[in-house]
């Protein structure tokens, strides 16, 4: 059985479109079975529970304090991702940021 955590979302779907036009070199990927964005082989941000996870290392602290920001635990075991953080749909608008800054973390 999927897991709906794991599903995309309109508000994902939207951003991914924007995304891609403005940057040709990212493309759609798969990570943990979910929708997600990779830049030279490596993922950095994806539609997971409604918002965007993105993998921000150490900044990944500041995204959590994002109202309604979460941690990034694709287990659904309480084994959240060190460095990633789930970013709701109500802070879509700050999406483009925060993605721009997780692929400069893994270019």
């Amino acid at each position: 059985m999927a897991n709906p955590k794991k599903e995309r979302s309109a508000a994902y779907d939207r951003f991914v479109l924007r995304y891609l036009e403005r940057n040709p070199e990212v493309v759609e990927a798969s990570l943990f079975g979910m929708p997600a964005l990779k830049a030279g082989g490596k993922a950095f941000a994806g539609s997971y529970d409604g918002g965007l996870a993105v993998r921000l290392g150490d900044e990944a602290e500041a995204a959590l304090s994002i109202g309604g920001a979460q941690p990034f635990d694709p287990s659904g075991k309480g084994r959240p991702m060190r460095g990633w953080a789930v970013v709701p749909a109500s802070a879509s608008r700050r999406w483009g940021g925060l993605a721009d800054k997780a692929r400069a973390l893994v270019e």
